[in-house]
């Protein structure tokens, strides 16, 4: 009888353990943002995604001019992008290109935002992101011009 009640016991210890694991897992998802910057002397956007928004910000006043919902099948897209981010580093990544430097691209910006803590990547060329966040940044960019697109119909 002892043997069965510890057997149920560590079955069931087991058991919350994993659930525990996955519930965290989703908690950490869900407590991060990411906000891709794009600026040059004429212009500003700003894309920020959240678990269940996407939000646009354009021209310098910085008024937020659309929200839309994100489905939860995009945002599991972004955090599975994001999986292969380091936030820490990303302030030392080298952009492969310097279009910015003559106005041949706006300068763009990645910042995530985990659990109270902003990590903001060094400047890049905008479409041409370092490659360590490039399937990140290519993602926001995609849903940010599918989001725009079906605002302005």
């Amino acid at each position: 009888m002892k043997n069965i009640f510890a057997l149920l016991a560590a079955v069931f210890v087991l058991a919350t353990g994993c659930c525990s694991k996955k519930k965290a897992a989703v908690a950490a998802a869900n407590n991060v943002s990411f906000e891709y910057e794009t600026t040059t002397r004429g212009a500003y956007h700003k894309v920020i995604a959240k678990k269940d928004t996407l939000t646009f910000i354009d021209g310098r006043n910085r008024n937020i001019t659309s929200k839309t919902v994100l489905a939860e099948a995009e945002w599991n897209q972004l955090t599975q992008a994001y999986k292969t981010v380091k936030p820490e580093g990303m302030a030392d990544l080298k952009s492969p290109t310097t279009k910015r430097f003559y106005d041949g691209a706006a300068i763009a910006t990645l910042t995530v935002v985990k659990e109270g803590n902003t990590f903001k990547s060094a400047d890049f060329d905008n479409g041409f992101p370092p490659q360590e966040i490039k399937p990140l940044t290519d993602l926001i960019v995609a849903l940010a011009a599918k989001y725009k697109k079906s605002d302005e119909n």
